[in-house]
């Protein structure tokens, strides 16, 4: 039987339930459905909904639940109020509480009785205080806020608690808590009242907890991060390095070259590792070097491929000193390592030394090819290769601005600069050791002892029969095309120990020779020869063109023709009306070099100077015109165009760039080079067409490909010219005068340039020839005495076909009994007759009659 309900009996008086147990049949729910309630209910599930915290959540309600005690006396008073009255069981129990007020009263827990977790709180001041007596406020509990922590109070009403602020060097992050925690290490707090403590800042840090501050760092140094919980957290901060090894510390700043991450010690930097890790391992930068026993000490590499970096020391490819800059006593640098000077190194050097002298004299007989206005087979040959030389000794000197240029144009500047004499490469110091002032002095006594063999030749040749006398005027053009061929390698050589560049660790090294110190001695006795380079070849050669070039013309007008022949070198590659050309090409490579020298430690001062120079030259080639073939011209341009591009190209490499715009600038540079190389290309194949198809310059049928254009006939020519000399001729003066006026000034000069030819080279008058000459201009035949022709005047222009027949004139006259003498009335009379009717003078009518008092 299951028990459905409790049936409860009043009894009238004393209000006593009996209660007796009914059990109903089990719930039926389709009798419930229909209403028949004769049956059990269905099962109802009871429920409790307790909370295990509620003495920390809501203590006030906990304690008044666990005071609350209604006997059942006071029950049955309600109940039985309620069956009196009728009244709803709200009115009965406020009833009840109103009349038992002592009753109910011991259940309200006091207010200011705090539980923990909780403190008293002053209800109108709204702030926790730490009294509750004689508060004239309300103080209740209120939980103790985070930054806090309950503490227990007892005073005359027994135990209660208050909110105390977290101390210093403690925090508290939650509410309602009996205790602040202390701060843990790397932290510290500094403040009352705090919810967390601080981190220690960079620089401190703390290896105890609870602590109101952080210690800090030795002098100079930090910590890596915030929060250090060590001493052993401390060290150099980035880009300043440790040189303490006595356990102290002592931070200097890392010089340029140098890279120092944080925590940086000398002994990471020598051993090359640390125990924090690659990261944190301080080394040398590539491009730069410093030696074991001052690793600080940083020197600026002139390649950056010798000097890896890594660890102080560190060379590539076998090279030692200061900074990578040779190899080993015995070795020679090939250009990616260092390799044992071999016999046969040796016996190429004795070879080429030979094979120079040996040039040298075959240079003297090459000038014996004669000098015309027209350019010769020789003359493309000497000439194209002269202007190949020139191309790469530009570029090498180019190659020695201070510029961090890629790779692959550092080995082409590599080989150019093998003209300049940077001949360290070829195995220069198995011969001349590895001293690098005697290699300089050696470098620099090329150019004298040239000279000094050609002079030897010489004087030796007059120990020889009469017709094998060396020439004195040859001898002297040999000398200077010797000098002028080399003339850049002699200067830039003069200059290599004047260009200083400064080094991170404030020395300076000479560019071409690091391994010399700026200042130190063996650098003084590279600048005394220097000096005696530069003031006797270098400047005494320059003031020696520059007074050629201003003489030669008056040498050529006087025919004063052996000084001319002394400077054949300047000035037989040129047109002769641009003999001059030959100085600014002479000092194009000492100015390309100069701001190299003047401005070493700057590289965009070098680029902007350059620049300019080569601009200049390139103006001045365009308007001179100076070369005879126009082919040689117009490749000199493009030659000129490309480099001037090619620097104005190295100011992308002066910083740091993307590899976008370092692809950019290498196609740009390769684009330049290659149309170089084209130029280059263009010379030789005129030289090859020059030696395998004479026509293509100075024949009869010259290509047009080299003219750049078609030249018309010299019969076709002389033809028009003579037709040109009869209409001047028969014109009167004043028209003439009045014609010319008229021209441009453009015109004029055409025009004086045309007199000032034809009075050197067609038809040289003989009185007052000066005055023809309205231009300067160099006489091809001050060159060679075969070309060398009586001067002319006016009267005398007759051919030897004109001779013959003033002959046939003169013997018809005495047929006819007429005798006649010139300069007189008579003779005028009867050549005009003769002119007339004669049909053997007729037919130089033009020149006897036209002529008319000119000729009689």
């Amino acid at each position: 039987m299951q028990c459905r309900s409790l049936r409860l009996t009043t009894c009238p008086l004393q209000l006593e339930c009996l209660h007796h147990g009914v059990e109903f049949p089990p719930y039926d729910a389709k009798g419930w459905k229909e209403g028949n309630l004769q049956t059990g209910e269905d099962a109802a599930p009871v429920n409790s909904i307790v909370s295990a915290d509620l003495a920390v959540l809501a203590p006030f309600v906990e304690a008044f639940v666990d005071k609350l005690d209604l006997p059942i006396a006071e029950m049955n008073k309600m109940l039985l109020d309620q069956k009196n009255t009728g009244d709803t069981w709200r009115n009965v129990t406020c009833r009840w509480v109103t009349a038992n007020r002592a009753i109910w009263q011991k259940w309200i827990p006091d207010e200011s009785e705090c539980f923990p977790g909780f403190g008293l709180y002053d209800h109108v001041l709204q702030g926790f205080t730490d009294s509750r007596v004689n508060a004239t406020n309300k103080v209740v509990c209120q939980a103790c806020p985070p930054g806090m922590f309950s503490q227990k109070l007892e005073d005359n009403k027994g135990v209660t608690y208050v909110c105390v602020a977290c101390g210093k060097g403690t925090s508290q992050s939650s509410g309602a808590s009996l205790a602040c925690a202390p701060c843990k290490t790397g932290e510290y707090q500094d403040e009352l009242q705090s919810t967390e403590c601080k981190r220690c800042d960079f620089g401190t840090y703390q290896d105890q907890t609870g602590q109101e501050a952080c210690k800090a760092c030795p002098a100079s140094t930090r910590t890596l991060g915030f929060g250090s919980v060590a001493e052993a957290d401390c060290g150099c901060p980035e880009k300043y390095i440790d040189i303490d090894r006595s356990g102290a510390f002592e931070c200097v700043k890392c010089s340029e070259g140098m890279k120092c991450p944080a925590l940086s010690q000398l002994d990471d930097l020598e051993n090359g590792n640390s125990t924090n890790g690659e990261q944190f391992t301080p080394k040398i930068m590539q491009g730069y070097y410093s030696t074991i026993t001052s690793p600080t000490e940083v020197f600026l590499c002139t390649s950056a491929t010798n000097c890896p970096g890594g660890p102080p020391g560190t060379c590539a490819g076998g090279l030692v000193d200061i900074p990578c800059s040779q190899c080993a006593e015995g070795m020679t640098w090939t250009g990616s390592l260092c390799e044992d000077c071999a016999g046969w190194r040796q016996a190429l050097w004795a070879l080429a030394v030979l094979g120079i002298f040996a040039f040298l004299v075959m240079a003297y007989y090459l000038t014996t090819s004669k000098v015309t206005a027209k350019a010769t087979v020789l003359f493309a040959t000497t000439a194209s290769f002269a202007m190949l030389v020139m191309a790469m000794q530009n570029l090498g000197l180019i190659g020695m601005m201070t510029v961090e240029w890629p790779i692959s144009l550092q080995g082409l500047f590599s080989i150019c600069q093998f003209l300049l004499l940077d001949i360290d490469s070829y195995g220069f110091s198995c011969i001349a050791g590895q001293s690098e002032p005697v290699r300089y002095l050696l470098s620099a006594l090329i150019f004298p002892l040239g000279v000094a063999w050609m002079a030897l030749c010489y004087a030796l040749s007059k120990l020889f029969p009469k017709k094998h006398h060396w020439e004195g005027p040859k001898v002297c053009s040999t000398m200077g095309a010797f000098l002028q061929l080399g003339f850049s390698t002699m200067s830039a050589t003069a200059l290599a120990p004047m260009m200083c560049y400064r080094h991170p660790n404030g020395l300076r090294s000479i560019l071409k020779y690091p391994g010399v110190i700026c200042g130190s001695a063996e650098h003084d006795a590279m600048l005394a020869i220097a000096w005696v380079l530069l003031l006797v070849f270098v400047f005494g050669f320059v003031a020696l063109c520059i007074t050629a070039v201003l003489m030669v013309p008056r040498w050529s007008a006087t025919r004063q023709d052996h000084l001319v022949a002394a400077v054949r070198f300047l000035v037989f590659r040129f047109r002769l009306d641009s003999w001059w050309f030959g100085v600014p090409l002479l000092v194009r490579g000492p100015l390309i070099n100069l701001p190299v020298v003047l401005a070493t430690d700057f590289p965009p001062i070098q680029i902007v100077c350059i620049a300019m120079i080569l601009t200049t030259m390139m103006v001045m080639q365009m308007l001179a015109w100076p070369w005879k073939v126009p082919l040689l011209n117009a490749t000199d341009c493009i030659i000129s165009f490309c480099v001037v591009l090619l620097v104005t190209t190295s100011t992308l490499y002066l910083n740091e760039i993307d590899e976008t715009m370092y692809g950019f600038a290498s196609a740009v540079s390769t684009v330049m080079l290659s149309s170089i190389g084209g130029a280059i290309g263009i010379m030789f194949l005129m030289t090859g067409s020059a030696l395998f198809y004479r026509s293509a310059m100075g024949g009869k049928k010259e290509l047009k490909f080299f003219n750049l254009g078609s030249v018309p006939q010299s019969d076709d020519l002389a033809e028009k010219v003579k037709e040109m000399v009869g209409e001047l001729e028969a014109m009167e003066l004043a028209e003439l005068s009045k014609k010319l006026n008229a021209l441009a000034v453009f015109d004029i000069s055409k025009l004086t340039t045309c007199i000032t030819l034809l009075a050197t080279e067609v038809a040289p008058p003989a009185q007052d020839a000066y005055s023809f000459k309205f231009n300067k201009r160099i006489a091809s035949s001050s060159f060679d005495p075969a070309l060398k022709r009586k001067q002319q005047t006016l009267r005398q222009s007759h051919s030897k076909e004109e001779t013959k027949v003033g002959e046939a004139d003169n013997a018809l006259v005495e047929l006819l009994g007429l005798t006649i003498q010139r300069n007189s009335d008579w003779t005028v009379f009867f050549g005009t007759r003769l002119c007339k009717h004669s049909q053997i003078i007729t037919q130089y009518q033009h020149r006897y009659c036209n002529c008319n008092a000119v000729l009689w």
